[in-house]
């Protein structure tokens, strides 16, 4: 059970230590781009500060936050209207995800 416990506890501080690291990097293109260097620590907010910087339209960005909504709803429904809302949430987070590292391949 220590195992457990102990490679817990490594993990958290390893995604502590990568996620300061990359806000680091984050404010300093937030900075770059005339924006409040705050805005690479706050979690949505870094996403907004990749799109900014890599020329895309951040003003879609908004349709991420129906996600949620979408999968709460989703349960209230049979089980084939649920997959289908969880499948394509899930389809729309991958989409999102590869355009958030072409963005960044841009900046770079």
């Amino acid at each position: 059970m220590e195992y457990l416990v102990f490679g817990l506890f490594i993990f958290f501080i390893l995604l502590l230590i990568f996620y300061v690291i990359q806000s680091i990097g984050l404010a300093r293109i937030a900075k770059s781009i005339d924006k409040s260097t705050v805005l690479g620590w706050i979690p949505i907010c870094n996403v907004y500060v990749i799109f900014k910087a890599g020329g895309a339209n951040p003003n879609w960005l908004w349709y991420v936050l129906i996600i949620p909504i979408l999968d709460t709803v989703a349960y209230l429904f049979p089980i084939v209207i649920t997959m289908i809302i969880v499948v394509s949430c899930y389809i729309f987070l991958f989409a999102m995800i590869v355009y958030q590292y072409v963005l960044m391949y841009r900046i770079g």
